[in-house]
């Protein structure tokens, strides 16, 4: 039977829920995963937290989360592997440091989902909140790997010091995605502000609006790349409307106040 965890009214977990990983739980009776400890200093069992039943077919790669709350904060840390599908809010710092496996929101997410993460796939078919990809304030780099896809909106400075991965988000981005940006690609139809502030490496793509860019950007000329045809091929398995088939687009390099090594792709006019 699949495992699922309800949330308790009024209840609000510790942050680190590391433990709740398909994984972590897989092998232990009910009785053994109600009382794991959940948290740090005093932890206290997780049946105190959440409701734990089951439900479906067996499946140990697969654990729910069933949620009201937009205050958890680090569902989906350092997860190495299986499925985390989470049924609601799943709050800030989800996928934090993720390393494997995949996770799946069956509603938004908070601020800085995605930090550190090195590989699998995030998948948010709501909205994002701000600093998606990004770098928390005491660390110097955000998303490092993997790739994350957003069906709605991300909130601003999207892709904040990412060094490496794929974000595609399907409805745009809040102000000054891509600033700061160290290298991976991020894909969005349009961002308010202006993007990609301090770029040092990377490619953010924007398919549909394009915004006023900073005087410290170069226009290259109209490109028609193999790897933008790759990419709307990968994207289009999520996200069929973001890239068409076979995209051309306007490549703006910079910023130059930082190497000028990045680039913006832009849509050609029709």
């Amino acid at each position: 039977m699949t495992r699922v965890l309800t949330l308790r009214e009024g209840v609000l977990p510790p942050e680190d829920l590391s433990l709740l990983a398909p994984r972590s739980l897989a092998g232990l009776p009910a009785p053994a995963v109600e009382r794991l400890p959940l948290g740090t200093g005093e932890p206290r069992a997780l049946a105190e937290y959440f409701e734990l039943h089951e439900e479906g077919a067996a499946n140990d790669e697969l654990l729910v989360v069933r949620t009201a709350s937009a205050r958890l904060r680090g569902l989906g840390r350092g997860l190495d592997g299986g499925c985390l599908r989470i049924e609601g809010h799943a709050g800030a710092m989800l996928g934090r440091d993720m390393r494997a496996g995949e996770i799946v929101v069956d509603g938004d997410c908070g601020d800085f989902a995605a930090s550190g993460m090195r590989g699998g796939r995030l998948r948010v078919l709501g909205d994002a909140g701000d600093f998606l990809g990004g770098a928390l304030p005491d660390t110097r780099q955000g998303m490092n790997g993997g790739e994350v896809v957003v069906h709605g909106r991300a909130g601003d400075r999207a892709g904040w010091c990412m060094r490496r991965g794929l974000i595609l988000v399907g409805e745009g981005c809040g102000a000054h995605c891509a600033a700061g940006m160290l290298a991976g690609t991020l894909v969005t139809p349009g961002c308010a502000g202006t993007p990609a502030l301090g770029l040092r490496r990377g490619s953010l793509v924007i398919t549909r609006q394009a915004p006023a860019l900073a005087p410290t950007f170069n226009p290259g000329g109209e490109v028609d790349l193999v790897w933008l045809r790759l990419l709307a091929r990968h994207a289009g398995a999520w996200l069929p409307e973001l890239l068409e088939s076979h995209p051309r687009a306007l490549r703006v390099c910079g910023d130059l106040a930082c190497g000028g090594k990045g680039e913006i792709m832009l849509p050609c006019p029709r």
